[in-house]
């Protein structure tokens, strides 16, 4: 009687389907859910850091305060204070004491967020004059790598010091690149924005080297993610194309086209399966890229208007957290889960796919 009142229970629940002795759960498809509202307004967050508490840290673009979503129990909660004006801060990175460190927009000093303390602390300044740097990355060496937009130098930020140095000199002009990446060969790729020329930091000799042109026009990228194979996944922000840097020919390649339109696109994360997920800013859908065979898959609608996210980050279950710019409300793009075979009552039961 136990035994039959749990199948019964189980048919009831979790959509199972019974074939003799063997039982079938169907899974859930992928799917954007609205996570909670932030009420901090409009024009807010540039970019995220997934912590080491596993919230996720949202970088204070036009808000006044810092953002923290907290997966385990779906809020979203309003950080410290930074009281750096707008426009303050684009990107961010976890550094290794945990601590998590902000690129300098249009603020004169770098910016740092202690969770332990949940406090901001102005960092040193910087001296590039204002929408100085958007990008930042964590180097071997433990410094933080800024991408120069305006600032005609690369930064370097020591943590351990707390001091900032002006790195090489790049010849890009204005608004050169939005983003970086750490590579394999522990060099930075920065994304170009209106740079013709993919960016490279060496930062053992301490050097900028012009990489490929990519042909793509100005607002090219914003963003992008290291893939499993060593190349570099550029998020296409008005480019129809999907930018693929591979730093071992140096060369740039045009990837699968995305047909979202301009300003699609800001923000790239790797998932777990290997895909990248593209944080929709115009593009009315999740953007998925597939490097091993090369195409573009619009994902789910999101129903959160223009401008909608700036930046993601790939949380501890496999899901990614979009960063709200314009939206109401934190995104979230839930992944479809692998199969599971489980045994309940000495049952094989397998978790499947839906259709």
């Amino acid at each position: 009687m136990y035994k039959i009142f749990i199948i019964i229970l189980l048919l009831v629940m979790s959509s199972v389907v019974c074939f003799g002795a063997r039982l079938t759960i169907r899974g859930e498809p992928a799917k954007f859910t609205q996570g909670p509202a932030h009420g901090m307004g409009d024009n807010l967050y540039s970019g995220a850091a997934l912590m080491n508490d596993s919230n996720v840290c949202f970088v204070p673009y036009y808000s006044s305060y810092i953002g923290i979503y907290n997966p385990a129990s779906n809020t979203f909660v309003q950080g410290p204070a930074h009281s750096q004006g707008g426009g303050a801060y684009q990107s961010a990175v976890l550094m290794n004491d945990g601590n998590v460190c902000f690129a300098p927009d249009n603020s004169d000093y770098v910016g740092i967020y202690n969770p332990a303390s949940n406090t901001f602390v102005q960092g040193p300044a910087h001296s590039q004059g204002d929408l100085a740097y958007e990008g930042a990355v964590l180097m071997n060496d433990g410094n933080v790598c800024f991408a120069p937009y305006n600032a005609d130098n690369v930064g370097i930020y020591n943590p351990v010091s707390n001091t900032f140095t002006e790195g090489p000199a790049h010849g890009q002009g204005n608004s050169a690149y939005i983003g970086a990446v750490l590579m394999n060969d522990s060099n930075v790729c920065f994304i170009p924005y209106y740079s013709d020329y993919v960016g490279i930091y060496n930062p053992v000799s301490n050097t900028f080297i012009q990489g490929p042109a990519h042909s793509q026009g100005n607002g090219a990228y914003q963003g992008a993610v290291l893939m499993n194979d060593g190349n570099v996944c550029f998020a296409p922000l008005n480019s129809d194309y999907v930018g693929i840097y591979n730093p071992v020919s140096n060369t740039f390649t045009e990837g699968a086209a995305h047909s979202q339109g301009d300003g699609a696109y800001q923000g790239a994360v790797l998932m777990n399966d290997g895909n990248v997920c593209f944080a929709p800013l115009s593009s009315d859908y999740v953007g998925i890229y597939n490097p091993v065979s090369n195409t573009f898959t619009e994902g789910p609608a999101h129903g959160q208007g223009d401008y909608a996210y700036r930046g993601a980050a790939l949380m501890n279950d496999g899901n990614v957290c979009f960063v709200p710019l314009w939206a109401d409300y934190v995104g979230i793009y839930e992944v479809q889960r692998d199969n599971k075979p489980i045994t309940i009552l000495g049952k094989h039961i397998q978790m499947i796919k839906s259709p």
